[in-house]
């Protein structure tokens, strides 16, 4: 799909139209709003990520390349304006680690403008108001996919399971679901698959494509299970659980 198409496609599926439209604020009013109090930790979590988001620190040499031709550094103070006028309109769910890059990665293919309200209604949309809340809430909807990719997890990388066992699997699925869920895949897969994958958000079978870029995701994993990369994988949960000494 063409980048005008697919990012057409993206905001009328997502409702990003709709939402613009029923607004009686503009982009360029969240822009120039001041910051309230309490997303002064938001604020500061989407400083540092967007800090660490360089050429070199993405994984995906695909999605590094789409990042170099509009310009990391253009699209680093892009995504903090994006992401503060976000933050502006929506206290809750509010911000979480990873969520740079999903922005980023919609600037990449729209005007900022669009990008904002895309990136409001994908929110809305994908992530339920307890997704990533602070508590009393704490990140119930983010824990139900836990639950969820370690069920995947036991199915689609038996081996994996089984030298690990089950706490250590578990400590796996929560170390892996914030790094892939809560950007929507970016970085984790490879670009066309997260292309795939967001398209698929918006068509009568959106409510299943998560699990489409699980299952590719777990694919990728299965095909590099090792013996040895198994204990290693093991050592890493061990010593993530003990902290520092």
């Amino acid at each position: 799909m063409e980048v005008a198409s697919r990012a057409q496609a993206w905001v009328r599926g997502s409702g990003a139209l709709a939402l613009r439209e029923s607004s009686p604020l503009r982009y360029a009013d969240y822009l120039a709003a001041p910051d309230h109090p309490l997303i002064a930790a938001d604020v500061e979590q989407v400083d540092k990520d967007l800090h660490r988001m360089t050429a070199e620190t993405l994984h995906q040499p695909s999605l590094r390349a789409v990042f170099e031709r509009a310009g990391v550094d253009a699209l680093r103070e892009r995504s903090r304006a994006l992401l503060g006028a976000y933050l502006r309109r929506h206290r809750n769910p509010g911000y979480a680690q990873g969520l740079h890059l999903t922005a980023a990665l919609l600037l990449c293919y729209m005007g900022d403008e669009a990008a904002f309200w895309c990136f409001c209604a994908m929110a809305a949309r994908l992530f339920p108001r307890d997704y990533f809340a602070r508590p009393p809430l704490s990140m119930n909807g983010l824990l139900v996919d836990t639950d969820v990719l370690l069920h995947l997890l036991r199915h689609a990388v038996p081996d994996l399971a089984r030298r690990l066992g089950p706490d250590k699997l578990a400590c796996v699925a929560q170390l892996l679901a914030p790094k892939m869920l809560v950007p929507l895949f970016v970085d984790e897969l490879p670009l066309l698959m997260t292309l795939t994958v967001w398209d698929a958000f918006w068509t009568p079978a959106g409510s299943v494509a998560a699990l489409w870029g699980l299952v590719a995701l777990l694919d990728m994993v299965k095909s590099r299970v090792s013996p040895d990369s198994v204990d290693a994988v093991g050592s890493s949960v061990a010593a993530a659980r003990a902290g520092p000494v």
